[in-house]
């Protein structure tokens, strides 16, 4: 789901189903990469949105930093 939309935002690809249909091929052999409906759905979503500029406005963020935690052991250790 996440490389079709990257496929749409850098352009490789002008829709959707454009998206979608290059991902299968590329990605399985029976040619259904996406196949789960709602991320299908998503996709769309985020096409549509993407087109709408109206609402799109393109920002960007710098990540100063990153704290990364120990995960607690649920073993009990």
């Amino acid at each position: 789901m996440m490389i079709c939309c990257l496929l749409m935002e850098t352009k490789l690809k002008k829709s959707a189903a454009d998206a979608l249909e290059f991902y299968g091929q590329r990605r399985t052999e029976n040619g259904k990469g996406v196949t789960i409906p709602s991320q299908i759905r998503y996709v769309a979503y985020f096409d549509a949105y993407r087109k709408s500029q109206r609402f799109y406005t393109k920002k960007s963020i710098k990540i100063n930093e990153v704290n990364m935690y120990r995960m607690p052991s649920i073993m009990g250790n």
